[in-house]
């Protein structure tokens, strides 16, 4: 669950209608939210999984697939 004080990384354009939002508490994704993103949050789910330290550049990069990172 996202807490208030995680910082809060976007990927994608809300407006776009696809997009996903990072909770991370340092640079550790906490929490992940997906909307038509199931695909990321597959690879969200991971990243949570595995605890390591994260670029929160690299997580808002469209540009970079997620399984890149």
């Amino acid at each position: 669950m996202p807490r208030p004080t995680d910082s809060i990384v976007r990927r994608g354009d809300p407006a776009s209608g696809s997009f996903m939002l990072f909770y991370l508490d340092g640079h550790v994704v906490q929490a992940a939210v997906g909307v038509n993103a199931a695909r990321d949050l597959r690879f969200a789910r991971r990243l949570i999984e595995q605890g390591r330290p994260m670029d929160p550049d690299a997580l808002s990069d469209t540009a970079l697939p997620m399984q890149k990172i």
